[in-house]
């Protein structure tokens, strides 16, 4: 009898340490990936008439100031072009 008490006890205990596999759970995770907003055709940068070297070379300040203008006008077309882009990108 008393052999058959620490056996026993044995067998009880040595049941709860099994070990049952735990569950194989698949889970998909959506990950957003990164997108450009710049698309392949935007143009590249007009060849602004007003640089500093041709504005220095021109013969006087109505010419400077021709030259100026329409640099100014290029730059605003650009800019709103660019505007829209950013507006689109930001959703």
């Amino acid at each position: 009898m008393r052999l058959i008490i620490p056996i026993l006890g044995c067998l009880a205990l040595g049941a709860c340490a099994t070990v049952q596999d735990p569950p194989i759970r698949i889970q998909t995770v959506n990950v957003p990936l990164p997108v450009s907003c710049v698309p392949k055709d935007l143009p590249p940068p007009a060849a602004y008439p007003d640089t500093p070297a041709v504005l220095l070379a021109a013969p006087n300040a109505v010419e400077r100031a021709r030259l100026l203008e329409e640099g100014w006008g290029l730059r605003d077309v650009r800019l709103s072009l660019l505007e829209k882009l950013i507006d689109a990108c930001r959703g």
